[in-house]
């Protein structure tokens, strides 16, 4: 019985999650380091936080799709195989269609770009290889720290006292 928990246990989460540091940050399971926050056309991804904004407006965008588009922005340029996508999002123990699964998250993730297969933007569909992300994206550099909490700065009081943080 405790098996069948364990195993339970293991298929909770049918995706490993990325992990990152601070900006920038590294993605050990893409080998890469990319910026905490880049910008392409009119949308602005913050990795680290897991949130894809355009115009000031958070696009709401599942975990799988936001993975593919976070693997695809770290090799921009470049084809990432569906195998790769297949390895980084469902470990071998899943059980399902995989490629009906990537196809499905690529599509949901075109969805919320305005994208298309047809005429891409933004993803380009590399015939039984992989995809490629095609558009410009350019770094953005890290938001200053709210309220001065860089290490040793010197935080406000109001009883005009210095405290370091």
């Amino acid at each position: 019985m405790k098996l069948i928990l364990t195993d339970f246990e293991r298929l909770r989460q049918p995706w490993p999650v990325l992990e990152f540091s601070n900006t920038p940050f590294s993605n050990t399971m893409l080998g890469t380091d990319l910026p905490r926050s880049v910008r392409f056309a009119n949308y602005e991804l913050d990795a680290h936080a897991g949130e894809l904004w355009a115009e000031n407006q958070k696009v709401h965008l599942q975990e799988q799709p936001l993975q593919i588009l976070i693997m695809l922005i770290a090799r921009a340029g470049d084809v990432v195989t569906r195998e790769e996508l297949h390895k980084a999002l469902w470990p071998a123990s899943t059980f399902g269609d995989l490629e009906d699964s990537l196809n499905h998250a690529i599509r949901r993730l075109r969805e919320a770009l305005g994208d298309t297969a047809e005429h891409p933007r933004f993803i380009e569909t590399v015939p039984r290889r992989g995809y490629r992300f095609i558009a410009p994206v350019e770094p953005l550099a890290p938001a200053p720290s709210p309220r001065g909490k860089e290490q040793g700065s010197v935080l406000p009081s109001p009883t005009g006292r210095d405290f370091r943080a």
